[in-house]
């Protein structure tokens, strides 16, 4: 990516899946109902048709979110 102009990252690698941002104070009663979610079974699928590079910008009134590329994922079947 520094080719394209984006700096070297100089932490570790730390691979990660944001599936959700909660700030807080939490409306009352969110953490309760948040707690009572049942995890998903050992089979579960979720159909994936594309990688979206994103890049957050950080800020103290919290991070926003630049989409940088959307790359679709052909299908290995």
């Amino acid at each position: 990516m520094e080719p394209l102009g984006i700096d070297r990252e100089r932490r570790p690698f730390a691979a990660h899946l944001t599936l959700a941002r909660i700030k807080e104070p939490l409306p009352r009663g969110m953490v309760e109902s948040l707690t009572t979610v049942p995890p998903l079974p050992p089979t579960a699928i979720q159909d994936v048709d594309r990688f979206v590079l994103m890049q957050s910008h950080l800020a103290r009134e919290g991070a926003t979110y630049e989409e940088m590329g959307s790359f679709p994922l052909g299908s290995l079947v």
